[in-house]
């Protein structure tokens, strides 16, 4: 994988504002692959996503900007945002159309845009692009911004950047795919993922 190194990524860790000690934290290494660092934060947050799913709760607006590095006591990241988050009572295996709360566009799955049956395999959705956009230092698998929810909703997407990491493309196939997502009960499946010990 060969990522420019001087481009920019559409979203930035905001690192200024951490303590002295973690301010230098590399992200990404010099050939573009994730550093130690950064694996950790996406093991973090695959788990606090299956932490939710345990509690019912569907995040529903996972996106790179609803995750927080926590630099504080330990260099962590927490799911944020949960103001469209809805919890799934007994029983219940999907929601409802809601009139409001939808997500972000370019971070909903399918079902979203199209205002479908909501399940817990929207947010892996989600977790796929954001992972995807984690290991390749800023890209979306989907495109640009402005044709990202079109892509979306016609499974247009470019997995090219991981094809020669096969574990990667397997897990992205898996989570980006509308069938094997369905069939993916829980995002604590993929914490033990290759992918993120790379």
């Amino acid at each position: 994988m060969d990522m420019d190194s001087n481009r920019m990524p559409e979203y930035m860790v905001r690192l200024h504002s951490m303590p002295e000690h973690n301010r230098n934290v590399e992200l990404w290494k010099d050939n573009g692959y994730p550093s130690v660092q950064l694996l950790k934060l996406m093991r973090d947050v695959v788990s606090g996503l299956a932490h939710l799913h345990e509690l019912g709760i569907v995040h529903r607006d996972l996106k790179p900007q609803n995750v927080l590095i926590i630099s504080e006591k330990s260099f962590c990241a927490k799911l944020s945002d949960m103001g469209i988050s809805k919890r799934l009572l007994g029983d219940m295996s999907s929601l409802t159309q809601h009139p409001t709360g939808y997500g972000s566009s370019g971070w909903q799955a399918p079902e979203q845009l199209l205002h479908g049956r909501q399940t817990r395999a929207l947010d892996l959705f989600s977790l796929g692009c954001v992972l995807f956009f984690c290991i390749t230092g800023g890209k979306h698998p989907f495109g640009d911004n402005i044709e990202r929810d079109v892509n979306i909703v016609n499974d247009r997407k470019d997995l090219f950047l991981v094809e020669n990491i096969p574990e990667a493309l397997d897990l992205f196939t898996c989570l980006l795919d509308p069938c094997p997502r369905e069939e993916a009960k829980s995002p604590g499946s993929f914490e033990s993922s290759p992918v993120l010990d790379f």
